[in-house]
């Protein structure tokens, strides 16, 4: 199954890559609010969980994964393998 980071690895993330939540929310299309959510523990009210595209965008977009890792975490589930053409 996809794996999408916990609150606290988002927010490490989010510093390593020196992206500001609103930065991050331009990359991909979100409103900042929904980033801050993303980076919430999931005890607090209106916390959410990164939808598995919108993670695999922002790690593409910040060069933290190509093309092809995403392609291959998605069809890791049928343990089958996509190169580019």
């Amino acid at each position: 199954m996809y794996k999408v980071p916990s609150p606290e690895e988002f927010r490490e993330f989010l510093s390593r890559k020196g992206l500001t939540g609103s930065q991050a929310a331009r990359l991909v299309g979100k409103e900042s609010r929904a980033i801050r959510r993303y980076a919430q523990e999931k005890t607090q009210p209106g916390a959410r969980v990164i939808q598995w595209d919108t993670w695999a965008l922002l790690r593409i977009l910040t060069g933290d994964a190509s093309r092809e890792d995403i392609l291959n975490e998605a069809f890791a589930a049928d343990d089958t393998t996509l190169s580019s053409p």
